[in-house]
Formats: C-alpha cells, sequence, structure tokens
C-alpha cells in the first residue's frame, strides 16, 4: 500500500465561510447547444474571468441501478 500524505486543512474548508459559485454560463447555454458553442463560452469565461485563479476541475456520477458512485478531480 502506498501512503499518500495528507495536507493539513487548518481550519477544516467547511468553516471557511460561503464560497462563490459563477452561474453565468446557465443564461447563454444549455445541454442542447451544439457542444462546440458550449466548449467555446466555457473557455471563453474562464479564460477572461478566472486566469490567475488555480483551476480545478471535477466530475461525478452515479449509477442508478447499482447505486454504486464515482468521482474524480484533475488540478492542471
Amino acid at each position: 500500500m502506498i501512503k499518500v500524505p495528507v495536507a493539513d486543512l487548518s481550519p477544516p474548508s467547511w468553516t471557511l465561510g460561503p464560497i462563490d459559485v459563477d452561474l453565468s454560463l446557465s443564461n447563454k447555454i444549455t445541454k442542447t447547444d451544439l457542444p462546440q458553442l458550449i466548449k467555446s463560452e466555457a473557455l471563453s469565461l474562464i479564460d477572461n474571468l478566472y486566469a490567475e485563479h488555480l483551476k480545478i476541475y471535477t466530475d461525478g456520477s452515479k449509477c442508478p441501478n447499482s447505486g454504486l458512485e464515482a468521482n474524480s478531480f484533475v488540478i492542471p
């Protein structure tokens, strides 16, 4: 077994207060739009408003039949 060091989260992340969530894309695109348009709008938003921020991409899913869940994240 490989032991992975765990970062010290002092104070715990859940005590840091509210998180800002940008929902502005929901006013510009829908899931029925062309994938190229969705990608273009998302990348434009990221490049224009968050160029100096740490990017953390996440995804998750749940199988409706088994109830199994999976998630992942990438920090490029």
